[in-house]
């Protein structure tokens, strides 16, 4: 709920200086936040929306202003701070679990995609962790009837694995497999 009657003491952090984010901090100001806004984004330069690639375009018909939220000189002029160029690390590591019949489904992180899937324990005996890799990094981990629960358990192993996702370490598929080997072991993040 946004309040109009924010000082400058109050801030809102907008992650992601796309459409979306260039929106929001457009209403922000013109709803009448007193308050900081900094806009953080991964790309280069100002907020703008994904035009259709049309032929217009390509012949140079037509260019890339309409598509812009504001003008570049629009947010210094409404002290918005635009953070381009900038990543943002999550420190939450999304969890998810679910009895189903006498089995027990944990799972840590988020994996849209991914390279390899790497299992430690015995599938058959539906016993199992998963871990789903992109360029050795670990992005999400499944436990069937093992990992314990990451939000309850400091020892459990899927807290160790949202370590590991939140560190982004590059990890060794070998050792991840290996039922000898602590996974606490692989966290090498200070």
């Amino acid at each position: 709920m946004m309040n109009a009657n924010a000082t400058g003491e109050q801030t809102v952090v907008i992650v992601g200086a796309g459409l979306g984010g260039g929106n929001a901090a457009v209403t922000f100001r013109e709803e009448g936040w007193r308050g900081r806004i900094v806009l953080l984004g991964a790309e280069p330069g100002i907020p703008f929306g994904r035009p259709p690639l049309s032929k217009t375009y390509l012949r140079g018909e037509e260019d890339l202003s309409a598509w812009l939220v504001k003008p570049a000189d629009w947010y210094g002029e409404h002290d918005v701070e635009l953070r381009t160029g900038s990543t943002v690390r999550y420190e939450y590591i999304y969890s998810f679990w679910s009895d189903q019949y006498e089995h027990n489904l944990e799972y840590v992180g988020f994996a849209r995609k991914w390279e390899r899937i790497v299992l430690r324990g015995d599938y058959n005996s539906r016993k199992f962790l998963a871990f789903y890799l992109t360029q050795g990094i670990l992005q999400a981990a499944f436990g069937l009837n093992r990992g314990g629960d990451p939000e309850l358990d400091p020892d459990a192993e899927l807290r160790t694995c949202q370590d590991l996702i939140r560190g982004r370490i590059q990890l060794s598929e070998a050792a991840l497999a290996d039922d000898h080997v602590d996974l606490r072991s692989l966290n090498t993040t200070p």
